[in-house]
């Protein structure tokens, strides 16, 4: 039995102490006002400033709240206090340069190879012979106006005959008969079966004029 109350005798001390500590507090609340307390329970910061806007005076704080809300400052920029601007330089464009302008081109003008001049041998009759040169192919009949006009005969008289398709030769030199044919020619020493105005020069040709006729 003592040993049971010994065990409890503690816990019997603190809680006679804890009830008259109770009873104690009680007796003074009833005899002191209470003590008035402006705890802050909430203070909101959005942003902290240096500068906070201070209430006005006659207003009646809430002793269970306070918030305060900080006024933003105005950024006052300096001329030498500038914000810094984003400076976007613009890509360099290419500048396109201007092909070269072909030159055209002229095709070297192709110079035709000279045609040889035709050298001929010409008599008339029985006067001697003399040398020719042509420019161009020429036939028999056009052999004797190329004379006439170098000044190689002194006349010359051709009538164009349609039956044989060719020039007949009725006077060189004044010797002749205006009404009949009496000249004939040979080339190379041979007489050709056609009139002058078929048959075509060569180079080199040698050319003989005869007349028959009556003198």
């Amino acid at each position: 039995m003592q040993t049971q109350l010994k065990k409890i005798l503690p816990l019997l001390i603190v809680l006679t102490g804890l009830t008259l500590t109770g009873a104690f507090t009680y007796g003074l609340s009833l005899v002191l006002p209470p003590l008035e307390s402006n705890p802050v329970k909430s203070i909101s910061l959005t942003e902290t400033d240096p500068t906070p806007t201070p209430a006005p005076q006659d207003s009646k704080l809430d002793p269970d709240s306070i918030t305060i809300t900080p006024t933003p400052t105005p950024t006052t920029l300096s001329a030498n206090d500038t914000k810094p601007t984003s400076q976007i330089t613009p890509a360099s464009t290419p500048i396109p340069t201007n092909p070269p302008t072909p030159t055209p081109t002229t095709p070297p003008t192709t110079t035709p190879a000279p045609t040889p001049r035709l050298k001929l041998t010409l008599q008339i009759d029985n006067d001697p012979p003399f040398n020719l040169e042509l420019d161009s192919p020429k036939n028999h009949c056009q052999v004797l106006e190329a004379a006439l006009a170098q000044g190689k005969l002194s006349s010359l008289n051709l009538k164009f005959f349609p039956s044989l398709s060719s020039y007949a030769v009725y006077q060189i030199n004044g010797l002749g008969d205006t009404n009949q044919v009496w000249w004939t020619y040979s080339v190379n020493g041979q007489q050709p079966p056609y009139g002058c105005s078929q048959v075509m020069v060569n180079q080199g040709d040698v050319i003989h004029w005869t007349y028959a006729g009556p003198r």
